[in-house]
């Protein structure tokens, strides 16, 4: 049996007639009843009846029209998601990101356009910690997590099989409650860190970039006196509004009774990324996404430049 044969049985069957089926058809007569005959030789039963001029189904006819009708129509809509698919116009896309203020401005603009272009295609957005990221990277798990792009903060190594797109770039600033005796300093150097309590992320939650500021710090020869650690930059800004300490953060992380500080000698740049799988065909949505997020986070970097942020 082939695709054919039932659809010039559901012609016949529609039209009630073989010669109007092979007009629709644009076949002969004679190939469409034979073809016809075939299939109901191949299936064992009579489909078809004829009664004067016209063609009647059977009772098995009915059933099997009926049948033969939703099998047609799946493998049009089969037949139309591959191509659709193909054109880049259906699927899902997994895109992981850090949980940062200026990530997070990206995200709404990119999806909104991202959808407009590609309504039939799932946007899956996985928040995903700095730490699990470099795991993946180095244990070649990456694969493995069904990631196709990553918005976040490049590090001292990327997964193969990635393309790095930079996005922004921002410095690392001193944040200090607005009554801290260092907010009151007009130049700040790391030599005034001395002593002065750090509230700081744990190690473990993102070592690259726990590395940088201790290393940093090391350097000018202050060990930092770390008094409170945690995962969390909304806490570690709320513990130093309240007198707790200071620590290091965006200065896009602004935050109620904080005043961001930049520290002459201690120039620690972040670079914001966008990774995303090489060697996908041109049609495939992913091509969008990351052309969309460039854009925004263009449109972003500028906005904050007009606004006189110090990126």
């Amino acid at each position: 049996m082939e695709l054919r044969h039932l659809r010039y049985f559901v012609a016949i069957a529609e039209h009630e007639h073989i010669g109007r089926a092979a007009r629709a058809l644009h076949v002969s007569s004679s190939p469409l009843s034979r073809q016809v005959h075939q299939l109901e030789k191949e299936i064992g039963v009579g489909l078809l009846a004829r009664v004067g001029r016209r063609i009647q189904l059977t009772e098995a006819g009915k059933v099997f029209h009926q049948e033969a009708r939703e099998a047609l129509a799946r493998i049009d809509r089969a037949i139309a998601t591959a191509q659709a698919a193909s054109r880049g116009e259906v699927g899902r896309l997994r895109i992981a990101f850090v949980e940062v203020k200026r990530i997070a401005e990206i995200i709404p603009t990119a999806v909104r356009q991202f959808r407009a272009r590609h309504p039939q295609v799932t946007l899956e957005l996985v928040p995903m910690r700095m730490r699990d990221q470099l795991e993946a990277f180095d244990a070649g798990r990456i694969d493995g997590l069904e990631i196709d792009a990553l918005l976040t903060f490049r590090a001292d190594r990327e997964p193969p099989g990635f393309d790095v797109e930079p996005l922004f770039t921002e410095r690392l600033e001193l944040m200090v409650a607005r009554d801290h005796a260092l907010a009151r300093k007009k130049r700040l150097t790391a030599r005034d860190l001395g002593g002065v309590p750090i509230i700081w992320m744990p190690r473990d939650g993102a070592p690259f970039y726990s590395d940088l500021v201790r290393t940093a710090l090391n350097d000018h020869g202050i060990q930092p006196e770390i008094v409170i650690e945690t995962t969390s930059p909304i806490a570690r800004l709320s513990l130093v509004a309240s007198g707790m300490g200071v620590t290091f953060a965006l200065q896009s992380e602004a935050f109620e009774g904080v005043v961001a500080r930049r520290v002459a000698d201690l120039p620690i740049d972040l670079v914001g990324v966008l990774l995303s799988r090489r060697h996908l065909p041109p049609s495939s949505p992913l091509h969008t996404f990351r052309d969309i997020v460039i854009a925004a986070a263009q449109r972003i970097d500028k906005g904050a430049r007009d606004r006189g942020l110090r990126l």
